[in-house]
């Protein structure tokens, strides 16, 4: 993700001006065309000619997301016409088979593992069904463990991965040994929507006068650096109240916090519970207990805020006092914040869209930090749910997957994505100003930590991930110390061995272009 500038985009077909939220991605490396229209900027290393109408096949979970999960960067409805999103989709397309002469197609499998297994099933049969694979972060790492994908560093001449198009992070904790099999950027928008955020009741911050001393409220407290976990749980506490009086925190009582018990993993991760980090060699070292006491002040402040029934709603106890569970994230707990009966919501940012006919205002932070300390604000992510893109080993030609997945990227950052951050998130569902300036922070620091990308001693998701911890904090991260370490030596290996094993197809197209 990159720091939010001015461009100025016109949209040919639908003479509608949109405005960027980030860099020209040609300005990093004077990386345009200037032979093409003024009106996109193309990658100039890309070789455009001689694809003869290729139909290029994107395997995609679309539409079987549903309204909260569906990938609508890799589909157009028509019966959207008129959403910025879907209608950017379409503008997208077709520029891009003009441009290339190719014909766009998508094929929707069922989300979740029937989409895992038919990649798995079609690439070990050796067939060649899809050019493009758009899964879930977790089944990418899958499949890269399972040697199916092949090596994007294997294109670095046609895959432009250093411009601000490509999510640098990402990249930096996927990437094992210099080898990059699954890449998230501007083209992908499910892991936008997969990213964590706390929404906040505006009415009630002025009502309890929790941000008092702050000139611009909890934007500024976010600002100064004083958003902390602490701080969260005091404000937890103070509004927190049994208002029908009847000792038993219910439905038609205040709280705190909103949310599900995932919580803990992403709260966690916002004050800086890292397991793995890359060194100057893009080897991945264990750090966990480089910052032991922090974690465990900070979980104590989680675990009290999450855990912790008198200030905490979950979406499974909502569940079991009566709410039905299509209802509980959109009027149970959007209800709640329209009563004001819920302070903070800690929740996706795919909620905004649910959210924007509340009848309250609300406003959007980061998660908070572990303490002032912190170096910066950390933005967690649900993995089963964030897209990715890669190409498969079964590619019959990764120069071209490559060539038109880095033109589709670069024309994503300029339309599909302009239109989610600018149009839909900025302008239609957020509420201000000060929330929209407060995606920078939430998109600019997302964390993936390659120990639960790739299972490796589970990490995080397996002492934070379903909820309080078994045993203390400190005995269950230096318990996983060693099977971690082992596990990233092991990982290492083993990618080693795959690329050995799949790398020559890579190896011998990067030769014949030398």
């Amino acid at each position: 993700m990159k720091k939010v500038l001015a461009l100025m985009l016109v949209f040919v077909m639908v003479l509608c001006v949109f405005v960027s939220c980030k860099k020209d991605p040609g300005d990093a490396s004077n990386n345009t065309d200037p032979s093409v229209p003024a009106e996109y900027n193309w990658p100039s290393n890309l070789d455009y000619s001689g694809f003869g109408g290729y139909k290029f096949r994107i395997l995609t979970w679309g539409q079987t997301g549903g309204d909260h999960w569906g990938a609508y960067e890799f589909y157009y409805n028509e019966a959207l016409q008129g959403d910025v999103v879907n209608d950017a989709v379409l503008e997208r397309d077709k520029k891009l088979e003009e441009k290339l002469n190719i014909e766009i197609e998508y094929n929707e499998q069922t989300k979740g593992d029937e989409m895992l297994n038919y990649a798995r099933n079609s690439i070990n049969a050796g067939s060649d069904d899809f050019d493009l694979l758009t899964v879930s972060i977790n089944q990418a790492a899958t499949l890269a463990k399972e040697g199916l994908l092949l090596d994007l560093n294997d294109y670095s001449d046609i895959l432009n991965l250093k411009e601000s198009y490509w999510d640098q992070s990402a990249i930096n904790q996927f990437s094992i040994a210099n080898h990059l099999y699954f890449a998230i950027s501007d083209l992908t928008l499910v892991d936008k929507q997969a990213t964590w955020a706390v929404f906040f009741t505006k009415s009630m911050v002025d009502k309890y006068k929790l941000a008092e001393g702050y000139e611009n409220g909890l934007y500024s407290m976010v600002e100064e650096g004083d958003w902390t976990i602490e701080a969260m749980h005091n404000m937890c506490k103070t509004v927190s109240d049994d208002a029908n009086g009847d000792g038993v925190m219910e439905l038609d009582d205040v709280y705190g916090h909103i949310g599900e018990m995932s919580n803990y993993y992403m709260l966690m991760i916002g004050c800086g519970s890292q397991v793995v980090k890359k060194d100057a060699n893009d080897m991945p070292v264990y750090c966990w207990t480089d910052n032991l006491d922090s974690i465990v002040t900070s979980y104590e402040h989680v675990k009290d805020i999450v855990g912790n029934q008198d200030i905490s709603m979950l979406s499974g106890r909502m569940i079991q006092l009566g709410i039905p569970e299509a209802d509980v994230w959109s009027s149970g707990f959007g209800g709640m914040m329209e009563r004001e009966e819920a302070l903070f919501n800690v929740t996706g940012m795919n909620r905004c869209k649910l959210y924007r006919d509340l009848e309250c205002e609300f406003g959007i932070l980061p998660l908070p930090k572990a303490d002032k300390g912190q170096e910066s604000y950390y933005s967690a992510l649900s993995m089963g749910q964030a897209d990715t893109v890669s190409i498969p080993l079964t590619s019959s030609d990764p120069e071209r997957t490559a060539t038109i997945l880095e033109a589709m990227t670069a024309l994503a950052s300029q339309t599909t994505y302009t239109a989610y951050i600018d149009r839909a998130l900025t302008y239609k569902y957020l509420r201000d100003d000060d929330s929209a300036a407060m995606l920078d922070i939430i998109f600019d620091n997302r964390v993936y930590d390659a120990a639960d990308v790739y299972g490796w001693g589970s990490g995080n998701n397996k002492v934070f991930g379903s909820g309080p911890a078994a045993t203390s904090i400190p005995t269950q991260i230096n318990s996983f110390k060693k099977m971690t370490e082992n596990a990233i030596e092991k990982g290492i290996e083993a990618f080693e061995k795959i690329y050995n094993n799949t790398g020559e197809i890579g190896r011998a197209s990067c030769r014949e272009r030398v």
